[in-house]
C-alpha cells in the first residue's frame, strides 16, 4: 500500500487543487466554455488516469459506451475534472474486487449523460442531501481507510456540471439494497 507520508501528501496536493478550483468556481461570472465534448472519450481519460489507483485496489473498472459518440456540450478540461473526481471516489469507496461501471449515453430530452456506479456502501438519503455541500465529508467509509478528498470534490463538479447548465446528483437505488453502492449521474446538454 501506499505510505502514510505519500498518501498525506496526495491529499494535501489534493486539498490545494481543491482550495485552487474553490474560489474559481465561486468567483462572480464564473463560466465554462462552451464546446463539443464526446462523453465517451472523456470516460475514457478519466478512467485510464485512474487506473493504476484502481488495479493497486484490485478493482475493475468498465466502461460501457455506444459504438457511436456521446456528444455534449461542456469544456473539456471541466467534463474530465468531474469525472476523474466520481470515478475517484467510487474507486476509493469500493470494496476491493469489486468493479466501477461508467456508462455514457443520451439521456433524452436534449441531454447525455454518464453514469459512475460503485459497489461500496451506499449513500443514504439522508447523505444524499447533503452530500453535495461545501466541506461535506461522504460519510461512507471507505475501503481504503482514509476518507479521501476535502470535502469539496462533488461541491466542485456539481458547481462545474450546473455552470455548464447541466447537472450532478446521486441516484437513490431502488429498495434499501446497502450493497447497492452509489451511483452519481452528470448530465449534460447535447451538441449539436
Amino acid at each position: 500500500g501506499v505510505s502514510w507520508q505519500a498518501g498525506a501528501g496526495w491529499f494535501l496536493e489534493h486539498l490545494l487543487d481543491d482550495l485552487a478550483d474553490l474560489e474559481v468556481v465561486e468567483a462572480p461570472g464564473f463560466s465554462t466554455a462552451r464546446e463539443a465534448v464526446d462523453l465517451g472519450d472523456v470516460a475514457r481519460r478519466a478512467t485510464g488516469i485512474l487506473g493504476v489507483r484502481a488495479q493497486d485496489r484490485e478493482i475493475s473498472v468498465e466502461l460501457a459506451s455506444p459504438a457511436e459518440p456521446v456528444m455534449a456540450t461542456g469544456e473539456f478540461r471541466r467534463v474530465l475534472q468531474i469525472l476523474i473526481n466520481l470515478v475517484g471516489n467510487a474507486i476509493a469507496y469500493s470494496p476491493e474486487g469489486s468493479t466501477v461501471t461508467v456508462a455514457v449515453g443520451s439521456a433524452g430530452d436534449g441531454t447525455v449523460e454518464a453514469l459512475v456506479i460503485d459497489q461500496g456502501p451506499g449513500v443514504d438519503p439522508q447523505q444524499a442531501l447533503r452530500i453535495f455541500e461545501k466541506f461535506e465529508r461522504l460519510g461512507r467509509d471507505s475501503d481504503g481507510g482514509t476518507d479521501s478528498g476535502s470535502g469539496l470534490g462533488l461541491y466542485i463538479s456539481r458547481r462545474l456540471a450546473r455552470a455548464m447548465e447541466g447537472e450532478l446528483e446521486v441516484v437513490q437505488p431502488d429498495g434499501s439494497d446497502p450493497l447497492a453502492g452509489a451511483e452519481f449521474r452528470l448530465t449534460l446538454p447535447a451538441a449539436g
